[in-house]
């Protein structure tokens, strides 16, 4: 993973400038189809001049305002108004089931990953055996012939048994690697799908000691390193070019189809379905078939690595940034107090609700006693807001706050069905604060935090007071009910 450093060497700036005043980005503008509509907005985006000012602010702009010109350049070029209308244009793709893309996974390359690792080993139940390990390796050994690296030959391929061969994901933090002890023989894949190659702030590959790791562990067996990505690029590092084969998507999607072809009498429907489902979210959004616009987009990633290596270090942490709005957002609501923080957590509290010892009887959000706190919690990246009712010593408490918040659902939505040991919901959003559009431009002109502090104030303002209000009378009721007990 790369590392952010404070400043950027005049190489990359450099790499920038070129970048922004590449010839070849006006003409990716002037053929923009439908396939490609959604990152030619993010470059429309990525030109915008404020941008380009907090980026030139970065690199440190008395040293480097010169070199960054060309950005801005490109920032007034008309060929931008040009791209507008070309977007407004285009068509749509035809319509065709992707369930990849249906639920937002298919640019994860963890789930690519868990994909292949499964399709590789022959012992998975997909029915294919060690087919598409088999066609796999020929192909990426054919690919380390051509690249002049040595490895083992097609032949050596063709004539082992790989049913034996082990495939693990996440060993040694590489990706996915296959171990065959009976042929002496490890296959190492470093997998990128939208993330560039991991150099640290060093100048270290991650690919170096992924290599040096085998080397140590499996110093007598061949070894097979295989670098795969959409495009099929090559290591950063000239010395690494001499270890690691590049491999592409396309290939995978062809040997997924070929898969299918060739075993049709031992893959189940269930099976088949799911390759289809593959090669198809492959088709349409990894390595969509081959155009002038994909060709020049890649002669434009290849150029100019350097600069997407740095724009891509440089991109918004939405986590923390975001939970930092909300902070900052409670803190302004009056009668709102922060609770204890935690990763992808920032809760909150009624400071009325400390006047009442019940309420910090709680063990669940430890060192805090606290037993009742509204969450905004996350997923996808997407904040959400839930009031929950947390572990705790007093059994009697939790019961009666419990009923309370169920029989009154105009107050309290989505409360769980019961209550039980744990962390039971009281309150649930059904809806979440930001949307996707809101991580885009916005983010830094400042319209997605006023998005987010307008959401507060209005809960603040329409729904936390009737909230608040069955809670401390339910806080009240069961003191009064323990005082006269005592009493008795």
């Amino acid at each position: 993973m790369l590392t952010p450093t404070d400043t950027e060497t005049p190489a990359q700036i450099d790499a920038l400038r070129n970048f922004a005043a590449a010839a070849e980005l006006a003409a990716l503008e002037r053929m923009a189809t439908s396939a490609a509509a959604s990152q030619l907005r993010g470059l429309r985006n990525f030109a915008d001049a404020s941008e380009l000012a907090m980026l030139e602010k970065l690199a440190g702009a008395a040293a480097v305002a010169s070199q960054l010109h060309g950005l801005q350049d490109f920032a007034g070029s008309p060929d931008l108004t040009r791209l507008n209308a070309l977007i407004a244009e285009s068509q749509s793709l035809p319509d065709e089931l992707d369930w990849f893309a249906i639920i937002g996974e298919y640019g994860r390359e963890s789930v690519h990953s868990k994909f292949l690792a499964w399709l590789l080993n022959p012992a998975a139940g997909h029915g294919v055996g060690d087919y598409f390990l088999k066609k796999f390796l020929l192909h990426t050994v054919a690919q380390a012939e051509i690249c002049g690296i040595g490895t083992a030959t097609r032949a050596d391929i063709e004539n082992a048994d790989w049913s034996a061969t082990t495939v693990y994901l996440e060993r040694h933090r590489i990706d996915i690697l296959m171990v065959n002890s009976s042929n002496g023989f490890v296959c190492a894949i470093e997998n990128k799908i939208f993330s560039p190659e991991g150099i640290s702030k060093d100048g270290d590959s991650q690919l170096t000691w992924y290599r040096e790791v085998l080397e140590r562990d499996y110093s007598a067996f061949t070894k097979h390193h295989v670098f795969l990505s959409p495009q099929g690029i090559l290591p950063a590092q000239d010395k690494e070019r001499k270890f690691w084969t590049p491999a592409n998507y396309t290939t995978v999607r062809r040997l997924v189809e070929k898969t299918l072809a060739n075993n049709a009498v031992t893959i189940s429907e269930e099976v088949r379905v799911f390759l289809r489902q593959y090669a198809t979210t492959l088709r349409r959004n990894i390595v969509p078939e081959a155009t002038e616009i994909q060709q020049l987009a890649r002669k434009i990633y290849l150029e100019h690595r350097e600069a997407m290596a740095l724009i891509y270090r440089h991109q918004p942490d939405w986590l923390p940034e975001t939970m930092q709005i909300l902070k900052e957002a409670v803190a302004e609501q009056k009668g709102w107090r922060l609770d204890k923080e935690a990763n992808g957590f920032v809760r909150f509290r009624s400071d009325m609700w400390d006047g009442f010892s019940a309420t910090r009887t709680g063990t669940g959000w430890a060192p805090s006693p606290a037993l009742l706190l509204f969450e905004f919690k996350f997923s996808g990246g997407r904040p959400y807001l839930e009031l929950m009712l947390g572990y705790g010593t007093d059994e009697k408490v939790r019961e009666k706050l419990f009923e309370s918040a169920r029989q009154n659902p105009a107050a309290f939505r989505r409360t769980a069905n019961s209550l039980v040991s744990g962390y039971t919901r009281l309150h649930g959003e059904a809806d979440y604060i930001l949307d996707d559009s809101d991580y885009g431009v916005g983010w830094d002109d400042g319209t997605t935090r006023a998005k987010i502090m307008a959401w507060v104030s209005d809960f603040a303002q329409n729904q936390f007071p009737q909230m608040n209000e069955v809670i401390i009378n339910c806080l009240r009721e069961y003191e009064a009910e323990q005082s006269r007990q005592s009493g008795q």
